[in-house]
């Protein structure tokens, strides 16, 4: 049998901190790729999704 792999998806088109509230609206910067890469490696993800144009995430989402 396969291990389970678990992997995680970079919010390239930036987050949010509450779905619904603009003002809960997180930019993609840098600073958030890199706090979602460390994030994701210390809870032992072994992958990353990374979209390369928003219309990945746009698809993926509706």
């Amino acid at each position: 049998m396969r291990k389970l792999e678990f992997g995680w998806f970079l919010p390239t088109a930036g987050d949010t901190t509450a779905y619904g509230v603009a003002s809960a609206q997180v930019a993609p910067t840098l600073e958030l790729f890199d706090k979602v890469t460390a994030a994701a490696e210390a809870a032992g993800f072994e992958y990353m999704l990374v979209p390369v144009q928003t219309a990945c995430w746009e698809a993926w989402v509706s």
